[in-house]
């Protein structure tokens, strides 16, 4: 069962890809994505933005949390290399 956990405006990163802030899911057992599953599952925790992007499963909503930050992280410097790249390219 999947369900999502409300939390204060600012709790999480916004999203680099849209701006958004991402949404807290909390499952036990099988998530709505993933086939039954028989065997009791621990909680796990995935945030969610609207675009799409997602963490994975996590055992924890601070191992969710650690991983939506490096992904913003990631493509944060992704776009940074994109401009200074374009920039070179441009006589900038």
């Amino acid at each position: 069962m999947q369900r999502q956990v409300t939390h204060p405006a600012g709790s999480f990163a916004a999203c680099t890809n849209c701006g958004k802030e991402p949404h807290h899911y909390r499952a036990h057992g099988s998530a709505r994505d993933e086939a039954a599953a028989f065997a009791v599952l621990a909680e796990r925790h995935q945030l969610e933005c609207a675009c799409e992007q997602r963490t994975g499963w996590c055992d924890s909503l601070a191992e969710a949390v650690r991983a939506w930050e490096e992904w913003c992280q990631s493509l944060s410097a992704s776009f940074a290399r994109l401009d200074n790249e374009h920039e070179a390219a441009n006589g900038g």
